[in-house]
């Protein structure tokens, strides 16, 4: 067994997420990451690694081993640490409604480089070489932030320029999905300069990353090739803006949010964001999220309004940046009832609920699964009740089952 085969197996059991973290641990031009013909990011090893970056992939990896964040008082089952919750928006109108959430991320960027809090942020933007794909930046302006603003509903590993940002850089904010933030806190404790040099850790809700098949699809039903495009936004320009694709011919097409992402998209997640116990960034100092206002049903509502992030602060740091910033006047907060995040995010909350009917079916049907606190997602899962838990587990078992017949 080659010790690179750590890699390969965490692939074939579906359990990778597409970070980059194993890149991060092995030696120079030993492994890479790229789309696979599923529209995925994964490493692909291109020489064997040693013995000691076999152990270091196993130590960072997310997708096999999930580090809760420490649980003190202010800990929750369902959101992780809390510190304090606020909804909020950046307070330049441009940014607002430019960004895909009220630009709550975005503001707080731009303080920390107006002020000279860091020198650098490392997040993920429009790759440089296609508009469909995504590629890391490292921005070091507050017109570079603006210009990368928005989310991108397509695979995205801003790993892949955490060595480049350490080596150039002093001070470094950090912006990923939960996953990202999961594996650079396990970064930290392999590399110390990592850990001197990342100053903050930001997330945003993540609901899963879909292949770029599913950005494919929504051009198939635009009626548009991919060779077409000039540009590609998910979201932005509005609240929750539109999804956007602008040919070479300066045609414009657009489609709502809940068609984008709740019709097409979400329908080509990858199999271990099914799976997921952390899609509200525990790990992150402070993490954003959309603000939805409820319709008359209570359920979030996508009508076009003036955006509005969720923040959560989970650590000093992250409290300690959130007062900044709207001292500074980047950012406007509002007081928000923690007990009410259900309420503006009831899918996180739903299928963190549901993990334990689902990896319980993985494991009836001999599949692989994360290290997870099992008590706590047991815990979570008996608040869903049982026919919620029974048609999950139904839903995951046949998913599994057409997997292997290969339907």
């Amino acid at each position: 067994m080659k010790n690179s085969d750590v890699i390969k197996n965490i692939v074939s059991d579906q359990l990778c997420l597409g970070c980059g973290a194993c890149v991060q641990v092995s030696g120079h031009g030993k492994v890479d990451l790229k789309l696979n013909t599923e529209g995925f990011l994964r490493p692909v090893v291109i020489n064997d690694i040693t013995e000691s970056e076999a152990k270091a992939v196993l130590n960072v990896c997310p997708g096999i081993r999930v580090g809760n964040a420490e649980k003190g008082a202010d800990y929750s089952d369902l959101w992780g640490p809390v510190i304090s919750t606020h909804v909020g928006w950046s307070t330049n109108p441009d940014i607002r409604y430019a960004a895909s959430s009220g630009g709550g991320i975005s503001a707080a960027l731009c303080y920390l480089l107006s002020n000279n809090v860091v020198d650098c942020v490392l997040h993920s933007g429009v790759s440089d070489n296609d508009p469909l794909e995504n590629g890391y930046k490292l921005s070091t302006s507050v017109e570079q932030i603006v210009e990368h603003c928005g989310s991108r509903y397509s695979p995205a590993a801003p790993l892949m320029g955490l060595m480049q940002a350490i080596e150039r850089f002093d001070r470094i904010a950090f912006v990923g999905k939960p996953c990202d933030v999961v594996a650079l806190r396990k970064l930290s404790e392999e590399n110390h300069v990592v850990l001197e040099k990342i100053k903050y850790a930001i997330s945003f809700m993540c609901a899963g990353t879909p292949s770029m098949k599913g950005t494919e699809a929504v051009l198939e039903a635009f009626s548009l090739n991919k060779n077409d495009i000039k540009s590609f936004n998910y979201r932005g320009d509005g609240w929750p803006g539109m999804a956007t694709a602008i040919t070479k011919d300066n045609e414009k097409h657009q489609m709502s949010y809940n068609e984008s992402w709740g019709k097409i998209l979400n329908k080509n997640l990858q199999v271990r964001c099914k799976i997921c116990n952390d899609g509200t960034g525990e790990s992150a100092d402070i993490t954003f999220a959309d603000a939805w206002h409820g319709d008359e049903t209570g359920y979030p509502s996508f009508e076009e309004q003036d955006g509005r992030s969720l923040i959560i602060v989970r650590t000093r740091l992250g409290s300690e940046l959130l007062s900044s910033a709207v001292a500074d006047g980047s950012l406007h907060i509002e007081p928000f009832d923690k007990e009410r995040i259900e309420e503006i995010q009831p899918y996180q909350a739903v299928r963190k609920k549901l993990i334990f009917s689902r990896l319980l079916a993985m494991k009836l049907c001999f599949q692989k699964t994360p290290s997870y606190p099992w008590g706590d997602m047991l815990r979570l899962s008996l608040s869903a009740g049982l026919k919620k838990n029974i048609v999950s587990f139904a839903g995951m078992t046949k998913r599994i089952v057409k997997l292997k017949l290969g339907l």
